[in-house]
Parts: structure tokens; sequence; C-alpha cells
């Protein structure tokens, strides 16, 4: 748009390394949140319409009709937060979804630190396919097997079958096979995350 190229620095997504690094589970979010012996699929982020997380209770919904030896934790807030509540208790869900409600930014660690799976369902809009988020490069930094949304702005994070699973964008089948795939092949998180 005119201005002189010498003077334009683009800075990527990046993330605190101090902050969001491997480290053991928290053991006292372990039990306050009755994690123990569960494969904790977990999501930290803002609860907005776009971030796909009705996708993620529709999968839940799919995997506890064959299994139970996993947990979903859904840390944040935001508008959409009510609705996913309630949807959570229609579909049944709520022995095994937690909404933790916000929870301080420093805190975030703490949280991903129990996560074995972190999704990330955004839906095939503009604005997912353009802006990528922050979120997935604290979960990779930690270590934790990620899956998203086959959107161009989280598969160029995400590299398929290498530093993650993707789905199809806006498919809650896909989406419960991939997670399906992560709590059946512990060597599969390990290695992906």
């Amino acid at each position: 748009r005119g201005g002189p190229a010498e003077r334009i620095e683009v800075l990527p997504n990046g993330v605190h390394t101090q902050q969001f690094e491997p480290r053991e589970p928290d053991e006292g979010l372990l039990d306050t949140l009755g994690l123990r012996d569960k494969t904790v699929i977990g999501y930290a982020g803002g609860l907005v319409d776009y971030e796909g997380l009705d996708l993620l209770l529709l999968a839940t919904a799919r995997l506890t009709s064959t299994r139970d030896d996993f947990a979903v934790v859904i840390v944040g807030d935001g508008p959409s937060q009510q609705r996913l509540q309630r949807m959570a208790r229609e579909l049944d869900i709520l022995d095994v979804v937690t909404f933790t409600g916000r929870v301080p930014h420093p805190e975030i660690s703490r949280y991903l630190s129990v996560f074995d799976i972190t999704p990330f369902p955004r839906l095939p809009r503009p604005v997912c396919e353009l802006i990528s988020p922050i979120k997935p490069l604290e979960a990779m930094a930690m270590g934790t097997a990620s899956i998203v949304s086959s959107v161009a702005a989280l598969t160029e994070i995400v590299e398929p079958e290498s530093r993650g699973l993707v789905f199809d964008a806006g498919d809650d089948a896909d989406l419960a096979r991939q997670l399906g795939r992560y709590l059946d092949d512990p060597g599969l998180r390990a290695t992906m995350g």
C-alpha cells in the first residue's frame, strides 16, 4: 500500500516458551477435575461459534457410545458458553465434559499440562481460513498432540500426519474418528506431540 519495504517487519505468531513448555501434568488439577486414569481431550480459548466446539461436543457424544476412557475439558468463556453447556446437557455428556469457565492466562499452562489431546475444530468460514490462532502453538509448545480442522490457517501450522492430525472442517464424524485414533494409540500421541 505504498509503505517503504525497509520499514516493514512481519512478526509471525509465537509462544513464550518459558511459560509453554513440556511439563508433568498438574497433579492438583488432575484431582480437582477428576481426570485420573482418563485420556484428556482439552480446549482452552474463547467460546465463540466459529471455533467449532459444537463439533467437539457431537464428536464426544459419538465416542461415548463406545468408550469411557476419556474426559473433555473446555477452558474459557464467551458468547457461546451457555449454548454449548445446554448442548452438552441435551447430548447427555456432562459426565464426560467439564466446563471450567474463564481462567487467567498465566494459569493456562497448568491446564494444558493435563491435556493429552488438543482439538481445534474451527469451522470452514473465511475468518478461520485466513486468521491463524495462537492456541495451537501454545499446545504444541507443551508437547500436546493436536487435531485441527482442515481450514488453511490451521493446516499451515499442523502439517497433516506430521505435526498433528487433520479432520475435514465441519465434519463431527471425522473429528470423532481422528480423536479415536489418538485415544487408541498413546504412541501416536507422543510422536505427534
